[in-house]
């Protein structure tokens, strides 16, 4: 993510690699050409992406590409509200894995399924709801038709923080248990799937549930949590964890500090 790309290598089929690779030569194709791959500069690239990445550093006032003509370099820089030049070398890896998912978003040509590994690490806790929020902003959102501006895109996200659970929609929680299992003599593990109650994985027949002892037990906590409207950050149609009657007492403040 911290490295420049090289000129020569960019393109307008430029995309992100799996380790963060050409991120800066994708921010300079989106800027550059229209999704149909014609040469249009478009200055709501960089407005965008500036405008999303201020919901985790406040101090952000424009992101741009700078084009090293003489190395034949395309650096990622961020310039701050003091007009200081930040290369993508000097950001923090917080920043810049939020960065890398912002342009996730707005490259409608990437689509399929995008795996991310604990999204919450090099966050400030009370920035992961914005990072909530923009995972389900990449992923296909199927109350909408499916078009240019709405790829088909799945998220899995894998987490063992509170906090990221406390955030999602409550029809995306899995658990995945493992459980030992004895057949022939022989001694193996087994991944038990469950959902919580009264969403669409749970409705069938068959299904499992997670049941709220779990989840408590899972987390170390206790019934006993505080109680208060927290964590108001982005309404959306769908229905948090946090907000289930049955968990509300669940996920809360103290929970956090």
């Amino acid at each position: 993510l911290r490295m420049p790309d090289e000129l020569d290598k960019y393109s307008n089929k430029s995309s992100l690699g799996n380790k963060g690779e050409g991120l800066a030569a994708t921010v300079f194709r989106l800027y550059n050409f229209d999704h149909n791959n014609k040469y249009i500069p478009n200055e709501n690239v960089y407005i965008k992406l500036a405008n999303r990445l201020s919901e985790l550093i406040p101090d952000v006032k424009e992101i741009s590409v700078d084009k090293d003509e003489k190395r034949q370099l395309l650096t990622l820089q961020i310039i701050d509200k003091d007009e200081t030049p930040l290369p993508a070398r000097s950001l923090s890896d917080g920043t810049l894995r939020f960065l890398a998912l912002t342009v996730l978003d707005l490259d409608h040509s990437e689509n399929g399924l995008i795996c991310l590994e604990e999204p919450e690490n090099g966050i400030y806790p009370d920035r992961v709801p914005a990072i909530i929020d923009l995972l389900e902003s990449i992923a296909f959102n199927p109350n909408e038709e499916h078009g240019q501006s709405n790829p088909l895109r799945q998220v899995i996200i894998n987490t063992h923080s509170p906090r990221v659970v406390s955030e999602v929609p409550q029809d995306s929680l899995i658990y995945i248990e493992l459980k030992e299992q004895v057949k022939n003599n022989n001694r193996y593990k087994i991944a038990f799937v469950s959902a919580l109650s009264s969403t669409w994985r749970t409705n069938k027949a068959n299904s499992k549930s997670i049941s709220r002892g779990k989840l408590l037990k899972y987390f170390n906590l206790n019934s006993n949590s505080f109680n208060s409207n927290y964590f108001k950050y982005k309404k959306t149609n769908s229905i948090k964890v946090k907000d289930r009657e049955d968990l509300e007492s669940v996920f809360q403040p103290k929970l956090f500090e």
